[in-house]
């Protein structure tokens, strides 16, 4: 019986070497600096693609948590548009349900519209 191979990422350890896939893993997903994922397999890129220091690094994770956006401007204010616009359907939905004195089951479906518009508008607030 073969021991199951124990591999932590960026680093290629194992206990003990569990036949042909666990070769074939170690060939096509090799961790480490000089390679990139391409459709799941390891492909050598020639040059390491980060070459500022430490310092630099840091700072650059400091300024993107600062800034931490997805979106651009325009796409935030569509979002927010577009959020507060289900929302105000939303609102219109539950005045009628109110109106018709719908059932409990009945007013649940207004969430999956209020959770949309909500989401949409709160993306377009933080820029995710």
């Amino acid at each position: 019986m073969h021991a199951q191979a124990s591999y932590r990422k960026g680093g290629d350890e194992s206990r003990q070497v569990d036949g042909r896939v666990t070769q074939l893993w170690k060939y096509f997903f090799r961790p480490g600096v000089g390679t990139t994922d391409r459709l799941g397999i390891a492909i050598p890129i020639g040059q390491e693609l980060d070459q500022r220091t430490a310092d630099e690094r840091f700072e650059a994770r400091q300024e993107a948590a600062r800034n931490a956006v997805n979106i651009d401007d325009q796409e935030r204010q569509r979002r927010i548009v577009f959020g507060g616009a289900l929302l105000v359907v939303t609102g219109f939905f539950v005045k009628y349900l109110v109106e018709k004195h719908a059932g409990p089951l009945e007013r649940l479906e207004v969430l999956p519209l209020f959770f949309l518009g909500a989401a949409e508008m709160a993306s377009g607030i933080s820029g995710l």
